[in-house]
């Protein structure tokens, strides 16, 4: 676990949330709800373009020189990562455009990229920092008490529902 990155990216993700609530819920305390909301709504919005857009622009320089076949020599390598990770090129321009444009959507959808192997980080980030958004905008009128006990239970159902990589369901015995 710990050489794969997973826990990096979980740390990682818990900090982030941590800094861009840190803004809102202190306005909240102070019962400025209009602020906290204004706060969380600027911060989602630069929130997207940077994720996206160095994403993207990595994501071009890869395809732009595995174009050139820049990787070709990592697939004949002792290295599994390398061999692994190093993109096949189709044959065609069309073929290889239409595939970069796939793989920039499917970076956000579906948490891969052929271009990069470690764009699967980027996905579970930018859904993690959305429900931190909607969370402090449904709680944003709430007491502390009660934002933490809906905190709580919201972790106990992601934990339930096995939302994560291990997707380990709760299975209760049925009657």
């Amino acid at each position: 676990m710990l050489i794969q990155g997973r826990i990096g990216v979980s740390i990682f993700s818990f900090v982030t949330g941590y800094v861009c609530a840190l803004k809102p819920i202190k306005l909240c305390r102070q019962g400025n709800q209009e602020a906290a909301f204004k706060s969380i709504g600027r911060s989602a919005l630069r929130r997207v373009p940077r994720l996206v857009l160095p994403t993207a622009i990595i994501t071009l320089i890869i395809w732009f020189f595995a174009q050139f076949g820049a990787f070709k020599i990592a697939k004949h390598c002792d290295s599994f990562w390398a061999g692994a990770t190093s993109p096949d090129v189709p044959r065609t321009l069309w073929g290889s455009v239409k595939d970069l444009v796939t793989n920039l959507v499917v970076t956000w959808t579906w948490g891969h990229n052929r271009y990069d192997g470690n764009h699967w980080t980027l996905m579970p980030l930018l859904k993690g920092s959305f429900w931190i958004y909607v969370f402090m905008l449904g709680t944003g009128y709430v007491q502390q008490k009660y934002r933490m006990l809906a905190c709580i239970g919201m972790y106990f159902y992601f934990w339930m529902a096995g939302d994560g990589e291990s997707n380990c369901i709760l299975h209760l015995p049925s009657s």
